[in-house]
């Protein structure tokens, strides 16, 4: 009642006030900063129809930029009419872009705009890809959650720019194991369904573009039961596990999983590993880790496969430490406001673990004045290998040993690095998809790439393939040899090989 009682009495006052309380007047554009004048620019977004969308997002986004977030720039919604209006410093150097969920999305050079007519952005509709998931049996799978990933993973925007793509989508499938996709740009794309216990056959599909059906058959996962073997009974301060899934034939990492243990010391995966044959890693905090090689995970028959795991007494320093010292690591211009190390890769030579491949390795710390990079790795023997796309320089080493709680120390000289240029990787609808790269002797090194300017650097396939589809000026390396030989292989089961120099 009270809230009525308020209402009312507002009301009244202003029928018995009126010239206290003028009739509200729409608020005035945003004042410019001093010295600034926009300028009025309108249109509308229309389909290949003619008719009008709405909802539909025009942005102004610098050409330097490959994209932007929303909020970041002069963006309107188009109403149900599909006009819109914006008020913005320039158009000159500024693309004005177009993106509705559905559509492709289109741009218009704010370079040739006259501001004085309406900017007219036509929005073509984007081909449907309707994805069907079933079971091993042909029935559908409904509630199926579905991703649909733009390949290859690189930086996706809101608002993209003409070479940038928008972001990812996300679906469930109907009753009939049905959900449809629509996408921005005509690229390629990953499509991944996500089913607690499935996996799916394969494993995800990768598609030129997206359009026309798509059936993807999910098999069950299997269960695992990681049973530990440890000469002193794990205690509950000992923490949760962690287990590392390894392709077998690539020695590339898969997944992992961290597990909470029982009192028994089992750690259970529900579910939760697709059938295949596994080289499988098992951690504990202030343990060394374990490798147990070639594991089969058969079909599902509703028994977990037993993963035995014997780990050595917990103690207080479970690693040991590795410095590394750089010599040399100079260019004739030597780069300004350097912040990252070099990349650096790392791999265990000792026993089983050969058989995985070069990993990815972050310093614990970077003493960039002294040029020194500190690692905490496990008991072993290990190899290293550094590559400074700012300096053109790369080491390599072999044979280092790490002792539990000891320091080792090591000295590298940095040469002059061996650079290679990357072949197109796109004819038609077929694109590169892998790259493997091998010394002269046929040993597999790390995918190592950057722009000729040092500026951007990759040290994962999919990031260097993406670099190379947008920048023309993407090469391989800096490798520490003097010959090297790429494999690069592409969607349709065909290589090309390169060897340089």
């Amino acid at each position: 009642m009270l809230g009525i009682a308020l209402a009312f009495g507002a009301g009244l006052a202003l029928l018995l006030n009126t010239d206290m309380a003028p009739a509200p007047q729409e608020s005035p554009p945003p004042a410019p900063p001093p010295g600034r004048t926009l300028i009025r620019i309108a249109g509308e977004v229309l389909d290949s129809d003619g008719a009008p969308i709405g909802g539909a997002t025009v942005y102004l986004l610098p050409k330097a930029s490959p994209g932007a977030d929303r909020d970041k720039v002069d963006h309107e919604v188009s109403d149900a009419e599909g006009q819109w209006e914006l008020r913005v410093p320039k158009t000159i150097g500024r693309w004005i872009g177009a993106v509705a969920r559905g559509y492709r999305t289109a741009w218009i050079d704010g370079n040739g705009v006259d501001v004085g007519h309406k900017i007219i952005h036509v929005l073509e509709r984007s081909p449907a890809l309707d994805v069907t998931i079933v079971d091993a049996d042909g029935q559908p799978m409904a509630d199926a959650g579905v991703l649909f990933s733009p390949w290859p993973p690189a930086a996706t925007w809101f608002c993209p720019g003409p070479d940038c793509r928008q972001g990812e989508q996300w679906g469930v499938t109907d009753a009939e194991g049905r959900a449809s996709f629509r996408q921005d740009l005509a690229a390629p794309l990953v499509v991944t369904p996500f089913i607690d216990g499935y996996h799916g056959h394969p494993g995800a599909a990768w598609l030129p573009d997206a359009g026309g059906t798509l059936r993807i058959v999910v098999h069950r996962n299997a269960s695992i039961d990681v049973a530990l073997e440890t000469e002193v009974p794990l205690a509950a301060t000992d923490g949760p596990i962690t287990t590392e899934w390894f392709e077998p034939d690539s020695g590339e990492r898969a997944f992992a999983f961290t597990l909470g243990v029982d009192p028994d010391g089992h750690a259970r995966i529900e579910r939760g590993v697709r059938p295949g044959t596994w080289h499988v890693a098992v951690s504990a905090p202030g343990r060394p880790p374990v490798l147990i090689e070639r594991v089969v995970v058969p079909e599902d028959d509703g028994t977990p496969v037993v993963v035995r795991a014997r780990l050595e007494a917990r103690a207080e320093e479970a690693h040991g430490r590795l410095v590394v010292k750089l010599q040399g690591n100079v260019a004739p211009q030597t780069p300004q406001g350097r912040l990252r190390p070099p990349l650096v890769f790392l791999r265990r030579i000792d026993g089983p673990w050969t058989a995985l491949a070069w990993q990815p390795g972050a310093p614990e710390s970077f003493d960039r004045a002294r040029q020194r990079l500190e690692f905490h790795l496990p008991p072993g023997t290990h190899e290293v290998l550094l590559a400074d796309v700012l300096t053109g320089r790369a080491a390599y080493e072999t044979g280092i040993t790490v002792e539990r709680g000891e320091v080792r120390e090591v000295t590298l000289a940095m040469r002059p690095g061996q650079f290679g240029a990357v072949p197109e990787l796109r004819s038609g609808d077929v694109y590169v998809r892998d790259i493997a790269v091998r010394d002269a002797a046929g040993r597999a090194l790390p995918t190592v790439g950057c722009t000729r300017d040092g500026r951007q650097r990759f040290h994962r396939t999919s990031d260097l393939i993406g670099g190379r589809l947008r920048d023309a000026g993407v090469v391989l390396g800096p490798y520490p040899s003097d010959e090297f030989n790429a494999t690069f292989v592409r969607s349709d089961g065909s290589t090309i090989e390169r060897t340089y120099p």
